[in-house]
C-alpha cells in the first residue's frame, strides 16, 4: 500500500443494464482508495436522474443499455454536464463502437474483455485526461473490421443504422423497435433501406439473416 494516501475520492456511477455486470465494476471500484461508486443505473433517464443527484466525476457507460443505446446517453451526457468525465466500455470490439463513442463525446473505451488493471486506469485516465491523442483515434484491442455477407461492411453504418442492425439482429419487430427508439415505422423502415444499400444486400430476409448472424458472432467472440 502506498505510504501517501489519496487526498481526494472521485465519485463514479455505472450505467449497464446486467446486475451482476454492475456489481462485479463496483466491487472492483471499491477496492481502490482513490475510487468511490456512487450510484447506479441501467437506462438512460434513471441514469440522468442519477447524475443529477450524484454529481459524479466520472460516468461509466455501456454501449448497449435497456431499451436504448448507450451512444444516445453519451450525447446527453456530454451536452448537459461537459464537465463530467464518460468512459464507454462494451462487449464489442473497439473498432466497432470506439470512434463513435468519443465522437459522441467519451474520453476513452474499454472493452469488458480488458484486465481489471486496464478498467481501473481507463477511469484514472479520463479523470486526468492524461490519455494520448494515438488512444483516441485509436481506442484499445486490435481493430477489425466487422464484415457481414456482402461487400459492404458493419462500421460504415451510422449510430442509428447500428442501432436498427443490432435490434433485428436480436429478433425485434417493428412494433417494438418504434417503442424502444421513439420513431415512426416509416422511419425504422427508411434506416433498414439505407442498411441494406450500404452493405450491398438486397432483400429483408438478407438483412436478417446477416443481422443475426453478426449478433450471434458478437456474442460468442465476448465469451
Amino acid at each position: 500500500m502506498n505510504a501517501t494516501q489519496p487526498t481526494t475520492v472521485a465519485k463514479v456511477i455505472i450505467v449497464d443494464d446486467h446486475p451482476t455486470v454492475r456489481e462485479g465494476l463496483a466491487q472492483l471500484i471499491s477496492r481502490q482508495g482513490d475510487l468511490q461508486v456512487c450510484g447506479e443505473a441501467d437506462d438512460i433517464e434513471s441514469a440522468m436522474t442519477e447524475v443529477a443527484i450524484r454529481e459524479p466525476d466520472v460516468v461509466v457507460v455501456d454501449m448497449g443499455l435497456k431499451n436504448s443505446s448507450g451512444l444516445d446517453l453519451i450525447k446527453r451526457l456530454h451536452e448537459t454536464r461537459p464537465e463530467t468525465a464518460i468512459l464507454a466500455w462494451s462487449m464489442h470490439e473497439a473498432s466497432l463502437f470506439g470512434k463513435r463513442a468519443l465522437k459522441a463525446g467519451a474520453l476513452d473505451y474499454v472493452s469488458k474483455t480488458e484486465p481489471t488493471e486496464r478498467v481501473i486506469n481507463a477511469i484514472r485516465g479520463v479523470l486526468t485526461k492524461t490519455f494520448s491523442a494515438e488512444d483516441s483515434d485509436a481506442p484499445p484491442s486490435k481493430p477489425r473490421r466487422s464484415k457481414v455477407p456482402g461487400s459492404g461492411s458493419v462500421e460504415e453504418l451510422s449510430d442509428r443504422e447500428l442501432e436498427v442492425f443490432q435490434m433485428l439482429g436480436e429478433g425485434l419487430n417493428m412494433t417494438q423497435m418504434t417503442a424502444r427508439m421513439q420513431l415512426s415505422a416509416k422511419t425504422i423502415e427508411t434506416y433498414r433501406a439505407r442498411i441494406k444499400q450500404k452493405l450491398d444486400l438486397t432483400t429483408h430476409a438478407e438483412l436478417m439473416r446477416c443481422a443475426v448472424q453478426w449478433t450471434i458472432e458478437r456474442r460468442t467472440g465476448s465469451q
